[in-house]
């Protein structure tokens, strides 16, 4: 083999590596300008505050005007595949899979459960049992009227796993507070001694759970509820009920140890 032709095998792959390198460098440049952004916060709630997603891009490349000399526009079939995909808004939103594929990764090792259906929940416009007039009617199994509840619809939804669910070993801290007021028409008026009973109310749940390797839980709950009735049969108005509890779950068969919870 001569200089010449091993002069021009080099120049050839130089070219070849030269030519591909944009191509490269424009794909690690989409990818990059989609990486969420870690939180600027205290380093107390900053494993709490969630992370800046950058929007999907909606312009079109400047290919095309690119192509235009003259007043004309010189296009061939390269062109317009390369039109085609660089335009196209269902590849923009698969970049985001990989993403979301990690963050599912991360979630799973640490104890979270699949992403499902969050079940319907209503607080408000409840009382505890035995405080106020709806309270002891809600105790002695009588209908209160609570009216329209608020909550998510799952139904048709069907969540499934196969295998123990390994508990959720970050801590969560969970509030809910609601405020209601409620005027309800009364159809027995020994009781209350008003034809229309009005409610104040203010319902505070916070919760703390921890998951631990070995298949247990331990759960904090508080839970207080504050009512104000203008009923005058109530010989305490206003009202706070205050409760406390505390569970502490343990799986010895199924899920149990930390062979099977530590698994990824």
């Amino acid at each position: 083999m001569s200089v010449r032709d091993s002069f021009n095998k080099w120049l050839a792959a130089v070219l070849c590596f030269t030519s591909a390198m944009p191509v490269t460098f424009a794909q690690e440049t989409q990818e990059e300008a989609i990486l969420p952004v870690s939180p600027r916060a205290p380093l107390f709630i900053r494993p709490y505050t969630a992370a800046y997603v950058p929007p999907i891009q909606m312009a079109n490349s400047g290919r095309l005007a690119s192509l235009i000399r003259a007043g004309k526009l010189y296009l061939t079939v390269q062109d317009a595949i390369a039109l085609a995909l660089e335009n196209n808004i269902d590849i923009e939103v698969a970049r985001y899979t990989p993403i979301l594929d990690a963050w599912n990764v991360e979630r799973a090792e640490a104890g979270g459960a699949l992403p499902g259906v969050p079940s319907g929940q209503s607080q408000a416009r409840t009382v505890i049992r035995g405080q106020g007039v709806r309270g002891s009617q809600a105790a002695a199994g009588v209908s209160t009227g609570t009216g329209a509840t608020t909550g998510n619809n799952t139904q048709n939804a069907t969540i499934s796993q196969i295998g123990p669910v390994t508990p959720a070993l970050d801590p969560i801290f969970q509030n809910a507070t609601t405020f209601s007021h409620l005027s309800q028409p009364q159809y027995n008026l020994r009781q209350s001694l008003v034809t229309n009973l009005i409610d104040n109310q203010r319902n505070y749940t916070t919760t703390l759970q921890q998951g631990f390797l070995s298949g247990g839980q331990a759960t904090i709950t508080y839970t207080a509820g504050y009512l104000n009735e203008n009923s005058p049969t109530d010989i305490l108005n206003p009202q706070f009920a205050v409760n406390m509890q505390l569970s502490i779950q343990q799986n010895f068969l199924q899920g149990f140890g930390t062979a099977v919870n530590s698994r990824t």
